[in-house]
């Protein structure tokens, strides 16, 4: 994997040229305020604090929400269920000033996400990376994955379907181990992650002091680390294998940087790599008086250089009023390797409430060579030189009105596969949770269904959230004891897990 060399913090950024330079801004937690994100974003650009931006990217809990009915998915207390931004830009009321890429959280709509689940455009400039994915931009090669981490899902298939629970609208956002492996199953190297939530360790890798005294006012952060229960228990593995460059995550509303070595290769005079963690806040104006929940870069996609623009300082903009500069939308663009790992997984996709026992087939050459000729005779895909550009045919119409699966068919189409979510989604709810029909929380640790109900289940309400103890031998010979509830700080609970933050 090539590193990026480290600028020193004077050396200024030459001449912008947009044949060779690429400037992303990363955000934390969106929380659906898009009006305000593109606002900052103009106003840096216009003002010449920073390049132009080419590509916005959302860590999570972007709420693309489009319909009151999406709203009443969305896992969170009725004070926080707003519609926000997103909804004009579906309607094409708004168009997004600038190409943005998201992934999923965990206070999302997951009727909206599963119709995208292998990725998709959500409104006009709008793409959603899917429950896992990697496409390219100007050649940089961007993967990720959405949602968070709880282990009595995690072995799971994908069982939520329309209509949710309040249990499923919950675990439709809990990571899955298919998606990690399909990660996993990468051989091309990846040159930035995102995730949702953060890998678990990654703290000893940073300044953890500064971000406790500044962050954690209870001390369950400090518990969590401690136990090794903060962020996703996988994650890190998945870093060690895929080696990033960078790895950008949002969830716990902080700004927090960490630099992660690995082994070093074989290769002479190569010092070990590293991969630099960024954890960004959620869209607040006028945090500590900068732009804590945004970092902007600029790559040269030719030698790799890299300048990261410091925003210290830049105040918020929550106030400004301006039109957005024109410019020409930068492309997304397919990556062979990772539609060739979908094609010869297709039929595996874990879909039910059983845990997954299967593993993630590597594509080979020729898997990956009938995905380029597949690219090379659609009509609808751009070719410019080697890549392959995602066509933006979103439009507000019928055609892509919530329960229809366009894109999403069009991608099987493509790769010559069938919708095996499709179908599982028109047999229904009974038959994806293996014929339990399932009207309440009921998974142990192991991740199977308890026979007399609840093991481990999270409950949310208005008021807070129950946690139900799940440390006594489950029997199938006699009833159960009543389960004690615990409190979130028994729990080992972070409340930004299941509220939004607004006393931040």
């Amino acid at each position: 994997m090539s590193q990026l060399p480290t600028p020193a913090p004077s050396e200024a950024l030459p001449q912008y040229d947009p044949a060779r330079h690429l400037t992303i801004a990363v955000e934390g937690c969106a929380h659906g305020d898009l009006d305000r994100i593109y606002e900052a974003i103009e106003h840096l650009g216009r003002t010449k604090k920073t390049p132009p931006v080419d590509l916005l990217i959302c860590c999570g809990d972007f709420q693309a929400i489009r319909t009151e009915a999406e709203l009443n998915e969305l896992a969170a207390p009725m004070k926080h269920r707003h519609m926000k931004d997103f909804h004009r830009y579906w309607t094409g009321e708004k168009v997004a000033p600038v190409t943005t890429l998201f992934v999923g959280g965990n206070h999302e709509a997951p009727s909206h996400l599963r119709e995208l689940y292998y990725g998709g455009w959500a409104a006009k400039g709008i793409y959603y990376l899917g429950h896992s994915g990697v496409i390219r931009c100007k050649g940089v090669r961007i993967g990720g994955f959405s949602g968070i981490y709880k282990p009595y899902h995690y072995g799971l298939g994908h069982y939520e379907v329309s209509p949710y629970t309040e249990d499923t609208k919950r675990s439709a956002y809990h990571v899955r181990k298919y998606e990690m492996d399909k990660l996993a199953a990468l051989v091309d190297p990846l040159r930035i992650v995102v995730s949702h939530d953060w890998p678990t360790g990654i703290t000893d890798y940073g300044d953890t002091e500064t971000l406790l005294r500044v962050k954690d006012r209870t001390g369950t952060m400090r518990q969590e680390i401690s136990r090794g229960e903060l962020g996703n228990a996988h994650s890190m593995e998945l870093m060690r294998r895929l080696r990033p460059d960078y790895w950008f995550s949002g969830h716990m509303h902080a700004k927090y940087t960490a630099l992660v070595p690995h082994e070093s290769t074989q290769e002479p005079h190569q010092s070990p790599a590293l991969t630099r963690f960024i954890a960004l806040d959620k869209c607040v104006p006028r945090r500590q008086g900068s732009l804590g929940y945004m970092h902007i870069m600029t790559i040269d996609v030719k030698t790799g250089q890299l300048w990261a623009h410091s925003l210290e300082g830049k105040g918020g903009v929550d106030e400004l009023e301006m039109d957005p500069p024109k410019r020409q939308r930068v492309p997304l663009q397919f990556d062979p390797e990772w539609l060739a790992l979908l094609a010869v997984n297709n039929d595996t996709i874990p879909h039910t409430r059983d845990h997954w026992a299967g593993s993630v087939k590597r594509p080979t050459e020729e898997d990956i060579d009938r995905v380029r000729t597949a690219l090379e005779a659609n009509d609808d895909v751009i070719k410019a030189g080697t890549e392959y550009e995602i066509p933006d045919s979103f439009v507000s119409s019928e055609a892509d009105k919530p329960g229809v699966h366009r894109q999403r068919q069009w991608l099987m189409d493509l790769l010559g596969t069938e919708d095996v979510l499709g179908v599982a989604e028109a047999a229904g709810p009974a038959a994806a949770s293996g014929g339990f029909e399932i009207t309440g929380g009921a998974l142990g640790m192991d991740g199977r269904l308890s026979a007399h109900g609840l093991e481990t289940s999270e409950m949310c309400t208005d008021s807070g959230v129950v946690f139900f103890d799940d440390s006594a031998p489950t029997s199938t010979d006699s009833q159960p004891e009543p389960k004690r509830a615990r409190t979130k700080e028994e729990a080992g609970v972070n409340e930004e897990d299941i509220d939004l933050g607004d006393l931040d």
